[in-house]
């Protein structure tokens, strides 16, 4: 069951948003006094539409308490406030200046006729409690938050996979392994951007490894200017592992994890899920953080 919620100013229901409202509605009124005129004013025309009305203030005796089908008081200790209280107003005109910044600091205290700022706060927070237990109530899962909410961050973590995220094989900077060092640097110097490194497969598109700026670094120190003529399949995963991977039907926030395992790096090899490593695209922490992971 769905459940949709609206929210609408007294006087644009008074000029139309009313019509909003069908019978069977719940309509929740929100005001401290209980008085507020727009509200008392929309309070028949409400009950003519058939909506059930929830009133909620701080005036157990108010017309809104009075006349809505349920009243929920919330009641409220006072009102944070500079302004002072008409007593103290009162008062305040015969001090002497050696007591006034005593009186300032007793007009910052809690008064309890000020404008409804902390009443305010106190409502949303009523309100956020009413919505968790309304969530709690129709078991709402963590998964169907996420689809109703895909732009924050807890949507993109349970929602986004590695399809939505990745580049595509055919935009990724391929290397041959036959390819000799230097061939290897010029494609890495006018391909790689944004990539991070080359990608060496063979001729079925099989994924034998990656070829990066670390690799070419660590190749330098060993060999030096042998660097050159050897093969990008001597040098490519150069005194490290197989590159890890992931797949297309994966999370993305688990490729991120995966990504900050150990040392972090800053791309992933997407490659298929039958077994023979074939490679179907690349996820980089940039594209990660275009998407706000």
């Amino acid at each position: 069951m769905t459940s949709i919620s609206k929210i609408s100013a007294p006087v644009d229901a008074l000029h139309g948003d009313i019509g909003n409202v069908a019978s069977g509605d719940v309509l929740v009124m929100l005001s401290k006094s209980g008085e507020t005129n727009e509200l008392t004013t929309l309070l028949p025309y409400a009950n003519a539409k058939g909506a059930f009305v929830i009133a909620c203030t701080d005036n157990e005796k108010s017309t809104l308490a009075v006349k809505s089908d349920m009243h929920v008081y919330l009641p409220s200790d006072g009102e944070v406030t500079p302004f002072p209280d008409d007593d103290e107003l009162g008062n305040n005109a015969h001090t002497e200046q050696s007591t006034h910044t005593e009186t300032m600091q007793n007009n910052q205290k809690i008064n309890a006729k000020g404008p409804p700022v902390t009443y305010t706060a106190l409502q949303l927070l009523f309100g956020d409690t009413c919505a968790v237990y309304l969530m709690e109530l129709k078991g709402l899962t963590q998964n169907q938050y996420a689809l109703n909410h895909p732009a924050g961050r807890i949507g993109k973590r349970l929602v986004l996979k590695v399809s939505d995220v990745m580049k595509d094989w055919k935009e990724l900077p391929l290397a041959r392994p036959e390819m000799n060092g230097m061939e290897a640097l010029v494609q890495m110097a006018g391909t790689s951007k944004g990539c991070g490194c080359l990608l060496v497969v063979d001729d079925s598109r099989k994924l034998l490894g990656t070829f990066s700026d670390a690799d070419l670094r660590r190749a330098l120190t060993k060999d030096g200017e042998l660097v050159l003529k050897k093969t990008v399949s001597q040098l490519m995963n150069f005194e490290k592992e197989y590159p890890r991977t992931t797949t297309s039907s994966a999370m993305a926030f688990d490729a991120h994890l995966t990504m900050e395992h150990g040392n972090t790096v800053e791309y992933l090899p997407v490659v298929s899920e039958d077994g023979a490593k074939t490679l179907v695209g690349l996820v980089t922490m940039r594209g990660l953080a275009e998407c706000g992971m």
